[in-house]
This record gives C-alpha cells, sequence and structure tokens, in this order.
C-alpha cells in the first residue's frame, strides 16, 4: 500500500513539473523592400530564452524587440539565419548591478567586477522592428523573427 501511494505521488510530481515549464514561441513574418520597417506588438508573459531570426538571401536587416521596461535585444546588419540568446543584467535587492569576481588558474581572486546576467522576465507589451537595410533591393523579402520563451 505504501508503494501505490508513493508511486502515485512521484506520477503527480512529474506532471506537476513538466505542466509548469512550458516553452511557447511567437513568429512574426514580415515583408519589406529597401529600407522599410515593419514593426508588431505582442502580449507576452514569460522568460525570454531565444530569438531567432531568418533572413532570405540577399537580405540585411536591424531587429529590435522592446518591452515598457526598455530594449530586449538590439542587432543591426543580420546577414543570416542566426540564433541569439539575449540576457539582462541583474540587481541587488538595493538596486544596485549584481557582480562576481572572477579567480586565476592559481586560484587567487582578481577583483574585476563581473556584471551578472539572467534571462529576461516579460509581462506585457512585446515589440519586434525589422527595418531593411538594403537600399537596392526592389522586390519584397520575408524575414521572420521567432520570440522563444518559457510561460
Amino acid at each position: 500500500m505504501k508503494n501505490t501511494g508513493l508511486i502515485a505521488f512521484a506520477v503527480f510530481a512529474f506532471i506537476a513539473a513538466t505542466a509548469s515549464a512550458q516553452m511557447a514561441d511567437t513568429d512574426f513574418a514580415v515583408s519589406l523592400v529597401g529600407t522599410n520597417t515593419a514593426a508588431k506588438t505582442y502580449v507576452i508573459r514569460g522568460e525570454l530564452e531565444s530569438i531567432y531570426v531568418d533572413v532570405p538571401a540577399s537580405a540585411t536587416n536591424t531587429v529590435v524587440v522592446t518591452s515598457e521596461q526598455g530594449t530586449l535585444f538590439s542587432k543591426s546588419s543580420i546577414a543570416a539565419d542566426a540564433w541569439y540568446l539575449p540576457r539582462v543584467a541583474t540587481h541587488t535587492t538595493a538596486g544596485a548591478a549584481a557582480t562576481f569576481n572572477t579567480y586565476s588558474s592559481t586560484n587567487s581572486l582578481v577583483a574585476n567586477a563581473q556584471t551578472w546576467y539572467s534571462k529576461a522576465a516579460m509581462a506585457g507589451p512585446i515589440t519586434v522592428t525589422v527595418t531593411g537595410e538594403n537600399a537596392s533591393l526592389t522586390n519584397a523579402t520575408t524575414t521572420t523573427v521567432t520570440l522563444i520563451y518559457r510561460k
């Protein structure tokens, strides 16, 4: 009888753990000609894990992702498909930048305050802006930006 209860608890714990760690994605596909700009706003709640930018051949774009709190990602001259893992600086409970020091190969402290980074929390409108950088392109090209986040 004890084993049945233990197994039931383990199954319940496993289901609860997987249900709370769901991944989601939001795609933004835009057709641009030359140096046009397009933007779209999404309402997203979760932690930004990564951004995938799918750029067509011969196109070069600038991609900016912003929230009400500030810029989450900004990259110009994107000319090839790429994954990005944007991170934001963390802060202490006093509001100061959270930092850490590193150690040398001889295990001696090196006093060089390094900024501590983490995934960006999102809880509201997120705006994706794509700007074409090739003025010579006269045909529309489609760039897709995928935001991958943990709910």
